[in-house]
């Protein structure tokens, strides 16, 4: 009979397989004032319960070492003589029994519910009390992680997942994304939903060494669905190089019975700086729309990522404007609040099509070898409506100033301001053009011109020039006469 290959290689399947997927654990830990706090947590491989409880956000100061880990104090509630922290161990049923080992000597099941609770021993008996809350595995795990994808500026981070890991290839100003996908494992038949599930996310001392802290939106999940609640953080530039720790902490509640789950997730964030590192932080054209024989102007922010100092070379180019600038700068490696704010203007030439047009801004840095880019959108309106064209109409339809311009006359006589002066008889007198008929204006007078003037004001004028003129005959006279 000939033997399959078939169930031998299944069976090697069936064995392997719980390591290629995600355990999860219930952790339920009830506090001297009866609170209870109820946690699921994923995990891969073989854990111990002190490695799961430190993926919590507790504060945590533990007594003993290795397999003889106990806690010493718990979100700041220590050990007091017979009162103290006792672990306790369930088969997932609800159901708790004293653990005869360390937290550190407990390895962790798929299925497992561990316990905490603050009770007195009786040393005659070897016994605790109270134990935590009677909570099954079902319960405390009716919010489930399933899912967890990193990325890193939008590239999939490798080597972590919902268990955790450590992120790379992390600079100053990158975005770190996480993505998480939760699960309620309640049925249809239970028609519950587990209510504003969200995340918060702590980065110790990655912010100028204090802590940065974001938080998701809310999302509610319906019975025997899933949902995914995103959370990131960018990483601010005067960063050090570095490994930084990273605590997820998320949260959803049950309407109906007013259970709080919650999850943890720790991951590590190792951030690294380059050499050469210039970055855009902004860029824009002000205006970004224009006419005809306006102006606009580049303006752009830069800082300089990397430990070295820069000299910039820098060009404003767009051919289609007939635009060229060039430029030097220098840029210090970042150390605080520096960065470099630079703008360079530029006219639109006459004539040019109405349209977008592209305007492109690039800097080069370490030695030339490197350079960054923005490309930007210019919108010009030229031709009917124009700056340029409406210049020019306004100027066809201007008249000359009212100046006193002084102009030739027929014989050598020259007239100035409606004063006409004959050098060959050395007399002044007032011009007296031909009078134009015009009609009386409604607020009075005769209404004729002389020169564009009114003829009232023409016969003052010529009135007091006549009477200066004869005061200086009278005043020649005299002297002559002495």
């Amino acid at each position: 009979m000939r033997r399959s290959r078939f169930l031998p290689a299944l069976l090697t399947l069936l064995l392997l397989a719980p390591s290629a997927f995600a355990h999860h654990a219930g952790l339920v830990v009830t506090f001297p004032t009866g609170d209870t706090d109820v946690w699921c947590i994923a995990f891969e491989g073989s854990q111990s319960a002190y490695t799961l409880l430190q993926r919590t956000e507790y504060r945590i100061s533990a007594q003993g070492s290795g397999d003889l880990v106990f806690i010493g104090a718990l979100e700041g509630i220590a050990n007091r003589d017979l009162d103290s922290w006792a672990f306790w161990t369930g088969e997932g049923d609800g159901g708790w029994e004293l653990a005869n080992v360390g937290l550190g000597g407990y390895d962790v099941s798929d299925g497992d519910v561990l316990g905490l609770s603050y009770a007195t021993f009786d040393l005659s008996t070897f016994e605790a009390a109270p134990a935590p809350e009677e909570i099954s595995f079902e319960e405390a795990c009716r919010l489930r992680l399933t899912n967890a994808d990193v990325s890193v500026d939008h590239d999939e981070a490798s080597g972590v997942d919902e268990f955790g890991g450590t992120i790379d290839e992390v600079s100053p100003g990158s975005i770190v994304n996480f993505d998480l996908t939760f699960e309620n494992t309640y049925t249809d038949d239970d028609r519950i939903a587990i209510e504003d599930v969200s995340c918060d996310l702590v980065a110790y001392g990655i912010d100028d060494r204090d802590d940065l802290e974001e938080d998701s939106g809310r999302v509610d999940i319906d019975e025997d669905s899933d949902e995914e609640v995103t959370i990131s953080i960018d990483v601010p530039p005067e960063v050090d190089e570095g490994i930084y720790d990273v605590s997820i902490r998320c949260e959803g509640s049950d309407g109906d019975i007013s259970r709080m789950y919650l999850i943890p997730i720790r991951y590590r964030i190792q951030v690294e700086k380059e050499s050469h590192d210039v970055r855009f932080l902004s860029a824009s054209l002000q205006p970004a729309s224009a006419r005809c024989g306006e102006r606009s102007a580049a303006l752009f922010t830069l800082l300089n990522y990397g430990t070295k100092d820069e000299d910039l070379d820098i060009e404003v180019n767009s051919r289609d404007l007939s635009v060229e600038v060039s430029d030097t700068d220098e840029i210090e490696a970042y150390s605080g609040d520096i960065e470099l704010t630079r703008s360079y203007g530029f006219s639109i030439p006459a004539g040019t099509p109405s349209g977008t047009y592209p305007v492109e801004i690039e800097v080069f840095y370490d030695d030339g070898d490197e350079s960054v880019t923005r490309k930007l959108s210019l919108d010009v309106t030229c031709g009917s409506g124009s700056s340029g064209e409406e210049k020019e109409e306004e100027g066809a339809a201007e008249e000359p100033p009212a100046e006193e311009a002084t102009k030739e006359t027929t014989g050598g006589m020259k007239a100035t301001g409606g004063l006409v002066i004959d050098p060959s008889k050395g007399e002044i007198f007032v011009a007296q053009p031909p009078q134009q008929e015009t009609r009386a204006p409604a607020g009075g007078g005769s209404g004729a011109t002389v020169l564009g003037y009114p003829l009232e004001a023409v016969a003052l004028v010529g009135a007091v020039s006549i009477f200066v003129l004869l005061m200086v005959v009278l005043v020649v006279g005299a002297m002559v006469r002495k």
